[in-house]
């Protein structure tokens, strides 16, 4: 354990650390698992304060959880770049806000390892920095399916600008050197992206469910 890791522990298990886009993103997370009815198992990377791992562990799935910080106490502590896990270990592998933590130079590889552990699934969310505008209208006029919601947004990529580390992130999405297409072009050398969404009320996570080739 380090400083770096203590000060993430503190802020990731504080009181003040989720807001309403982070529990927009808790809900996206589970609408997308829950959406495929073959998941039963999962592994999560990036344990996070456990709302995503707790609600599905009490909704009969079965979850374990890898991350490189003790103190979130994981299932057990190992690093994305190389799971403490066998081959096609689970139907889905789970990584939220991770990759992005990790230097770019490493995605190929961390895609293989997500492959390598999945049996079948893989749905991740990076950040995509972007400028947005989400406006919020609701309309009880018109009946629409209760889990999906009717919304627009609108973006603009910041690729005009640089992305240096910010003590937490290596790169984001969005900004010069790191565009969506070359992003995609490597997942796509091990997965088929069957979906690819923003998260409608935070367009700065952008979710993507692979299925393994």
């Amino acid at each position: 354990m380090n400083k770096k890791q203590k000060k993430e522990a503190e802020l990731i298990l504080s009181r003040d650390y989720d807001h309403l886009q982070r529990f927009m993103s808790y809900y996206k997370q589970i609408d997308l698992i829950r959406q495929r009815k073959d998941i039963k198992s999962i592994l999560e990377i990036g344990v996070g304060n456990k709302t995503v791992l707790n609600y599905l562990r009490e909704h009969n799935y079965k979850v374990h959880s890898v991350d490189n910080n003790p103190l979130l106490k994981p299932t057990v502590v190992g690093d994305i770049r190389d799971i403490p896990r066998k081959d096609n270990s689970y139907d889905c592998v789970l990584a939220f806000e991770v990759i992005e933590h990790i230097p770019y130079s490493y995605v190929s590889k961390i895609l293989k390892e997500l492959y390598r552990v999945s049996k079948k699934y893989v749905i991740i969310s990076v950040p995509y920095s972007c400028i947005y505008f989400v406006p919020n209208v609701f309309c009880n006029v018109f009946k629409f399916d209760k889990d999906r919601n009717a919304n627009i947004s609108l973006t603009l990529a910041r690729d005009f600008q640089d992305f240096k580390f910010d003590g937490f992130h290596y790169w984001e999405l969005g900004r010069k050197n790191y565009n969506v297409e070359n992003f995609e072009r490597k997942v796509e050398k091990d997965f088929v992206i069957i979906q690819k969404e923003f998260n409608d009320f935070n367009p700065y996570h952008l979710f993507y469910v692979l299925q393994k080739l």
